[in-house]
């Protein structure tokens, strides 16, 4: 992981981190951290933005998610070259613990979500069963924070952002301080294959200003307003929620 120090804060009084490489500790960059007020502007504007893709069919989430691994390929070597200045890993370990699972886990649950996320019926028992009808129907959550470590930075951030964004989430990644642009990569590549950035975004919080805007967050998420009817599609936990409607099976004449 990259080794990180504190910088003068910037002009706007902004705190600053400096990092410098585990490879000879030579100076890779600096990050400006981001504020509560930051993180939570990027989760009001990320649920507004949410209702579009959600609107959109899981076969169409799916084939735009699923472009991202041309993205991982085109810029591998530039991928490659941040996660060794960062984490230290050798070529090999990136290819085949970062690049390879990333492209996997993109392309399994690309193929795998059009059936798990369609809605379905469930059989009744006993005397139920002529009486009532019993669906399985996925919604959204609306907006998921995915937080990222920092020894798989790369195919840890892209696997959950991906789940997140097939089931009609939008998605604000927050990655590791010591690793943030190994991680921004796969946001970077998710909005190559033409996921817009209102519904993908990564976040330089550290993790009190993380916390606290993700608990309000979340508090507002489970309001009544929050939870009014969404457009009827799903994911696989813990991306959506499941909803079971019932319905009489009886008909009136």
């Amino acid at each position: 992981m990259a080794i990180v120090e504190a910088l003068a804060p910037g002009s706007d009084g902004r705190r600053r981190l400096g990092l410098r490489s585990p490879l000879g500790e030579t100076p890779i960059g600096e990050i400006t951290v981001a504020t509560a007020e930051d993180v939570a502007d990027a989760i009001r504007r990320a649920r507004i933005a949410q209702k579009a893709w959600a609107a959109r069919t899981v076969e169409e989430r799916a084939a735009i998610v699923n472009r991202a691994i041309d993205a991982f390929l085109a810029h591998q070597e530039d991928i490659i070259a941040t996660l060794r200045a960062e984490t230290g890993k050798t070529r090999a370990e990136c290819v085949f613990m970062e690049i390879l699972p990333a492209c996997d886990f993109v392309n399994y649950w690309s193929m795998k979500a059009p059936k798990d996320l369609a809605d379905h019926k469930r059989k009744l028992h006993g005397y139920l069963r002529p009486l009532k009808r019993l669906e399985i129907v996925y919604r959204p959550l609306g907006v998921v924070g995915v937080i990222t470590p920092w020894n798989g930075p790369f195919s840890l951030a892209t696997n959950p952002t991906a789940q997140a964004l097939l089931a009609g989430n939008a998605v604000l990644l927050k990655p590791s301080e010591v690793t943030p642009e190994s991680s921004a990569w796969a946001i970077k590549c998710f909005h190559e294959a033409g996921v817009p950035r209102t519904w993908c975004r990564c976040s330089t919080a550290t993790g009190r200003p993380a916390r606290r805007s993700c608990a309000a967050a979340w508090t507002r998420s489970r309001s009544p307003a929050a939870c009014a009817p969404a457009p009827r599609s799903a994911s696989p936990a813990p991306s959506s929620s499941c909803r079971a409607r019932w319905s009489s099976a009886a008909r009136t004449p």
